[in-house]
């Protein structure tokens, strides 16, 4: 494990493995040298939300998953998000948040943002990308009803209704650029994607949060299961 980064916590889930907890980082393209430096990886919102279910801990931070705003097209959910797959694009993206701008896929990246975009098009059911055709409050009691919390959530989203609904949390959101905001680009753009689900004034996902250059404290899961 990394001798300069060391998790707050450590604690083995069943079903995911050794959870980390509050790594602390100065910026979130140093975390990707971090996290391979102790093999982990930062979890997927479905293992980020199964870590919630199984230990009631009230946690927070980036997951695996990515907004690309596409000018004419809209906002894409993407699987795996290209900042974390590609440690170019987090310096890139550090770099370009702390100027206050987006970080933009161009080259080789707005090529990979093209082939997502087409699959996302094909409206056919996959674990790469979809469309996030709106923003609204998505209720909480109507989970299973909505295609964004079913592709993102998958089978922790009933579990994770009754914990929010305990916490008298009725509603999350997907915050992210506007329609009209997106469309004053002329290129696509990416942004990590933040799980915040116990605030009652902002539930839910932060997908126009420019963070990349600044200090956080992030959450990961050993990619070797190590049973105790």
């Amino acid at each position: 494990m990394s001798k300069k980064y060391r998790p707050d916590k450590e604690e083995y889930i069943e079903g995911i493995g050794q959870f980390l907890y509050n790594i602390k980082i100065p910026s979130f393209d140093k975390s990707l040298e971090a996290l391979a430096d102790m093999d982990a990886s930062i979890p997927s919102t479905r293992d980020f939300v199964y870590s919630i279910t199984k230990t009631k801990k009230e946690i927070y931070g980036p997951v695996k998953e990515a907004i690309i705003s596409y000018p004419g097209e809209g906002n894409l959910l993407i699987r795996n998000s290209l900042i974390i797959e590609f440690k170019e694009l987090a310096e890139a993206g550090a770099r370009a948040h702390e100027q206050g701008r987006e970080l933009y896929l161009e080259g080789e990246y707005g090529e990979k943002a093209n082939k997502l975009l087409e699959i996302a098009k094909k409206e056919s059911p996959n674990d790469e990308a979809i469309f996030l055709r709106n923003n609204f409050p998505i209720q909480v009691q109507r989970f299973n009803e909505d295609k964004r919390i079913n592709w993102m959530f998958k089978d922790t989203k009933e579990e994770l209704a009754n914990i929010l609904c305990k916490k008298d949390i009725r509603a999350i959101s997907f915050y992210v650029d506007s329609k009209d905001e997106v469309n004053r680009h002329t290129k696509p753009y990416i942004n990590q994607l933040w799980l915040s689900l116990f605030s009652k004034d902002q539930s839910g996902f932060l997908g126009n949060y420019k963070f990349l250059h600044t200090p956080i404290s992030i959450h990961a899961i050993k990619n070797k299961v190590i049973i105790p």
